[in-house]
């Protein structure tokens, strides 16, 4: 078994549809993989598409 720690990070919209979404998946897929640590970080959307 390999017990090397993973860590993740995202960046999504400062809206709860796209902030919400993933923090809560994030955080279930952690409960099933706690070798894994995804972060999610605001951005506002327009910083984003540039």
């Amino acid at each position: 078994m390999n017990n090397k720690q993973i860590q993740l990070k995202g960046i999504t919209c400062n809206h709860s549809r796209g902030f919400t979404s993933v923090v809560a998946t994030a955080q279930r897929f952690h409960e099933l993989n706690p070798n894994v640590e995804i972060t999610w970080k605001k951005k506002i959307i327009t910083s984003i598409r540039r």
